[in-house]
This record gives C-alpha cells, structure tokens and sequence, in this order.
C-alpha cells in the first residue's frame, strides 16, 4: 500500500520543492561527501562518561524538570545535562532547583559557534531544530541518551546503555507514526534506491558518539533550509544522515501507541478518540517513554490525560489525525488509528494502565507552578485567571488582559481565535504565542501554464490574466513562488526545463501534463525556461523587484481614531527576523529603513513599527498571523509586504 503511511499533510506542503531539490541533488550530494572527507577523526581524549541530554529552557523547561525529578525518583543517577539558549531561558531560580537535582547546565552561546545557532526556515516557520545534535556534539559525554523536554521514562532507562545491539553498534532510533514517501529527494541526495521506511521519532536517542562520529556531524550539516524543504524538522536528519554516512543503526522494531482519552470523558460536546501523546517502548516491547508532544501543558481532568491507547499492530494500521479537542482556552492536537484502507474502521482503544503515571506526573508538575508564574516588578502576588474572554492577569504593573512589554509600557495580551492552538501562554513580558489549526493561503504564490505553441515551434507561458507570445521573455517579482504546469504531454524527446544563468538545471525536465516544476523568486537574477533537446524555443525568466506595502493595522495614532489594531505576531520572537532600534529617528524614517530591510529578504512577510515613551522600534516579520490582528495600546503601523505577482 504505497503512501498510505505518508503524512499526507507535510507530503502536500513539502513536494512543491521536489523538482528544485531533486535537480540539485548532485550538488548537494557532492558537498556532504566533500564534507565527510574533511571531517577529523573522532578525538578519543576528548568525551568521557554516559549521561541525559535535554535541550529545554524558557517554556521547556517546566515539563523538563518535571520529567527530571521522576528520573531521580526512579533511582536514575546518569549525568543529566540542561541545554539552553542564552540567560533568558535560565534564570538563577531555576539554575537553583536543577543543581538540587544533580544537574549540570550548558548554555550554547558559550560553546557553539553563533553561526550555528541561527533559526532555520521549516515548514513551521523559524525553528532551531538543529540544538538537538549540537548537543550531542558538544557535550563532553561519550555516550549520550537524549530527551525532549516533553518525554517522561516510565522506569530508569539506564539499562538501555546495555543493550547489546547497542553496544554492538552505537546507535539506537526509535520509529514514528509515518512513513517516509519512496519519491522524497533525499534518496537521489543521499545516494541510496528509493523506497519506503518508517521515519524516525527524536523524541529519545541513543547515541555512542564514537561509533557514530560521522553521521552525527552530517546530521548538523543536515539541519539547514535545503534539507527542511523535504525533512519534517530535525528528527529524520539523524536517519538519513547515518545513512548517508554509513553510519550504523539499530531501528527498535515496535511501533509507537497513540495514547489519549475519549472526548465525551472530558467535555459534553464532542465524541471521539483524541490521541494526543506518544507511547514508545524498550526493545522488548515494554512501555518505556511517554512523550505529550500534543498535550503539551494542557491538563485535562485528573484520571482522563492518558487513559486509553491504541496501538498500530499491522501494517493496515495508520495514525489519522483529525480535529483538535477543544478544553477551556486550549486546543489539543488529537489523532486517531484506523485500520484497512480504505475503509478507515477504528481500532479500539485499551486501557493504558498509565493511571499512576498520570497521578506521580500531575504531583510532580504541581512542584514547580509557582516558579514559572514570575512577576518581572514588585512583590505583589500573580492572580491567574483564565475563561475565553482573556481574564488574565501576569503583572501587577499593567490591567487585567495586558503584559509589560517595556518597564512601565503595557499592551493588550493576543487572544486566539477558534481556529488556532494556544502554544505559549503569556507572560509578565511576553504576549500569547498562537499558531494556525487551518494552514493560512500564501498569497505569494502563483501558477503559469505551460503549453507548446500551434503555430510555431516555441514554448508558450499564460496567467490566469495574460496570454504571452511565443517564446516571449517574463519578468518574474521578486518574493513570488512560482508553479510552471505542463497543460498537455509534450512529444518526446523534448521536456520543459529552468536552467540558471550558469546552465545549471535547477528545475524539471518535465513532459507529461500536468506535470510541475517550481521556482522560488528569492532574488533578482535571470534564468532560462527551454526544451534541453532543442526543439522547441525558450526565452528568459527575469526577476524583478515589484513588492511593495499595504499598511494592514493602525494603532494609537493623532490620525488614527480607531480601531486599533496590529499583527498577532508583532511580539513574537519566534518570527521576528530582524530588529531596528533608534530613538533618533522620524517615525517615518524608521518605516522607511524598516521596509528597505524587509525587501532585501524572501521570507520578509510584513514589518511593524512602533513607538513607546522610550523608543522607537520596528520588527522584521516571518509571519503576520490572522487576517483580523490583534487589539494594541501602542501608536503603531502594521505593514504588510505584497509580491506583485500579478503584474507579470
């Protein structure tokens, strides 16, 4: 059953940059073997010992101290070590509680270099996916279990360090509910026959570095936009790096459970399974690692967070995801198993015997509440109330509903909407992070039809809106993504091809209708569109700039009388690609300064620009959030970056 264990939804997202990426395999392939060759050996002084990474700081660190504290009362006395990203994720309070636990701190800002550090474009935005491996690489641990923050054992695993197929061969991965697709680029990259195989889940890892020198260091290599194009974040760069580097590795055979509760358990209006964590077991198939990589920080009623499961038992079995459950403010990302395409029959669920897990974990959280509710000024206690019309109090110093941006600077907190998923509650500092459950269309995008001309022997290029000459030369907006589709099946030997102005191929040839090559528009350059045959004329592709802005939101302004509004994301460091900052500047300077930025990057969404009582500042976006905005206190201008795709 070809794809029908796909995660259709990142397959639908990901393969419009198949035709590019499989084109530039040669390249790519070239550079990781250029780079394995380069690779000093394995520095036998350097790495002693065994221990537990998790990377976690700022919003991970809670569940990863709750998951730490079980560890230790499970009788586990490995070294663990806490990674983090700068100061701001660790302050002396939480250092505090950790050195209590016997844990050691490592921040990467101290032992990576920067250019390491730098978020990556993925499918889900700007993410640092790559902390994981660099963890494992700058360790002085020879021998490294690895943890997400969100991943509790349910006994001490150190016994997996004993393994003998571990030690035989040094690595351990566990598999992931889907499958990888037998057309993904990265075969032709990697160099090994397509097909298909279970992807990988890096929610635990078991890794001897010396065994594994080679494919860990390509995994850093793997961890960069090229590869996000084709990889669903960082989890498979681990299995498609050891094989491209002939690393070995041991697959543990048992599938991992989807463990949930049933809807109508937890609230009146909705029926269903909701499998919302991942069970994955040792390699005798005993329950070892519950990992609420969906739950999140949402409890649902005590005795209803992981009472079912079911389990994928044959290969007729397949994770559906399906709609989320709505609890409160919260929104849980939910699966289901179904069974025999097509069919779709569900498999029943089983109790999960976690109910004392569920009690020791819930017991163990309530340790650690007080300490991540911080109030940045004053002794005044924090008042946590919480309903769907955002009464939320983080700060003494500002109104019900608002965080402290700035000393003495508050705003209005970001409320969800009903088609978003809560992923970080506000702070005493920080505005509510939401994220989309319905993807948002990109507006960047646009299809050009591709078809041979009757009356002479020249490709011929059409838009919903412009039919142009045969063989005519385009201009192409910079910003713009664009999808050459074939309109019938051309005559072989000829093929319709993208070539760059060094006559690299870099998308098609392709030949039967319907058939589509992709182009990015990601900066002023030339390129042909021909038939490598030579039968049929081509012409130019030129990318021009033509963006421009449409201020979307207004805040507090003397011209403004309202509504005041401003992008869901405007305080969102996560999509935040630059930051300007002069308190010497015109408003309208910094907006112009702002939009010279923006212009200059492909990924460059929109700018906000804003001024509080002690500075003006303006912020590069990689997303701008929903089409209504939020509520702001602030004079501001919310501005949004137009690819004039159109004008073509």
């Amino acid at each position: 059953m070809s794809g029908y264990h796909e995660d259709k939804y990142f397959k639908k997202w990901s393969s419009r940059y198949w035709s590019q990426s499989i084109a530039e395999a040669p390249r790519y392939r070239a550079r990781w073997k250029h780079f394995l060759e380069m690779l000093p050996d394995y520095p036998i002084d350097r790495f002693h010992d065994k221990g537990i990474i998790i990377v976690a700081g700022g919003k991970y660190l809670r569940s990863a101290l709750v998951s730490i504290h079980m560890l230790r009362q499970l009788g586990c006395t490995l070294r663990i070590q806490v990674w983090h990203l700068g100061s701001q994720e660790m302050k002396s309070t939480h250092l505090e509680i950790l050195h209590k636990y016997d844990v050691e701190t490592r921040d990467f800002i101290e032992y990576v270099p920067p250019e390491l550090l730098t978020p990556i474009k993925t499918s889900v935005g700007l993410r640092t996916f790559q902390l994981k491996p660099l963890a494992i690489l700058y360790t002085d641990l020879k021998e490294v279990l690895l943890l997400d923050s969100d991943n509790t054992p349910l006994m001490d695993p150190t016994y997996l360090f004993t393994e003998e197929i571990y030690k035989s061969l040094g690595t351990l991965f566990w598999r992931d509910y889907w499958k990888s697709s037998s057309g993904n680029p990265i075969w032709e990259i990697i160099g090994i026959d397509p097909h298909e195989t279970w992807e990988q889940e890096s929610g635990q890892l078991l890794i001897d570095k010396r065994k594994a020198w080679a494919g860990l260091n390509l995994c850093i290599q793997f961890n960069n936009e090229f590869y996000m194009q084709f990889i669903n974040g960082d989890k498979d760069t681990f299995h498609f790096a050891w094989m491209a580097a002939g690393t070995p590795f041991y697959f543990n055979t048992h599938l991992p459970a989807a463990i949930g509760s049933y809807r109508e358990d937890v609230v009146d209006s909705e029926s269903g399974f909701c499998g919302h964590t991942m069970l994955q077991y040792d390699l005798d198939g005993r329950p070892l690692f519950i990992h609420h990589n969906q739950l999140k920080d949402t409890i649902l009623p005590l005795g209803e967070n992981f009472k079912f499961q079911k389990r994928l038992v044959k290969e007729t079995s397949r994770i559906l995801p399906v709609s989320g459950l709505k609890y409160g403010s919260h929104l849980v990302g939910c699966n289901d198993v179904v069974n025999d395409e097509p069919f779709s029959q569900q498999v029943s669920a089983e109790p999960s015997g976690l109910g004392p897990f569920e009690i020791r974990y819930f017991a163990a959280s309530s340790l650690f509440a007080d300490v991540f509710l911080e109030n940045i000024k004053g002794n005044a206690p924090l008042r946590i109330q919480r309903d769907d019309h955002n009464l939320v109090n983080v700060t003494a110093n500002c109104d019900i509903g608002q965080f402290e941006l700035q000393p003495d600077v508050c705003e209005v907190i970001r409320i969800c909407t009903s088609q978003e998923i809560e992923l970080e509650p506000p702070t005493a500092s920080t505005d509510r992070i939401c994220d989309t459950a319905v993807p948002i269309p990109d507006g960047r995008t646009k299809t050009i039809q591709v078809s041979v001309s009757t009356t002479t022997d020249n490709f011929q290029l059409s838009t919903d809106n412009v039919l142009f000459p045969p063989g005519a030369p385009i201009q192409l907006s910079q910003g713009g993504i664009y999808f050459f589709t074939l309109t019938n099946d051309l005559l072989p030997p000829i093929e319709f091809a993208i070539r760059d102005k060094e006559l690299l191929v870099i998308a098609g040839g392709i030949s039967s209708a319907q058939d589509t090559v992709s182009l990015i528009a990601d900066k002023i350059e030339t390129f042909d569109y021909f038939d490598p045959s030579g039968l049929i004329g081509g012409n130019t592709l030129e990318i021009v700039m033509t963006s421009s802005f449409h201020l979307r939101f207004s805040g507090s302004t003397s011209s403004h009388s309202g509504p005041h509004r401003r992008f869901d994301t405007a305080y969102d460091k996560g999509m935040h690609l630059f930051a300007m900052e002069d308190v010497s500047l015109t408003f309208a300077d910094m907006r112009q300064r702002c939009k010279a930025e923006c212009l200059l990057r492909i990924v460059c969404r929109g700018i906000h620009v804003f001024h509080t009582s002690q500075s003006l500042l303006c912020y590069g976006l990689s997303n701008l959030g929903g089409v209504d905005g939020s509520e702001t206190l602030l004079e501001s201008e919310s501005w949004e970056k137009i690819a004039n795709i159109n004008d073509i």
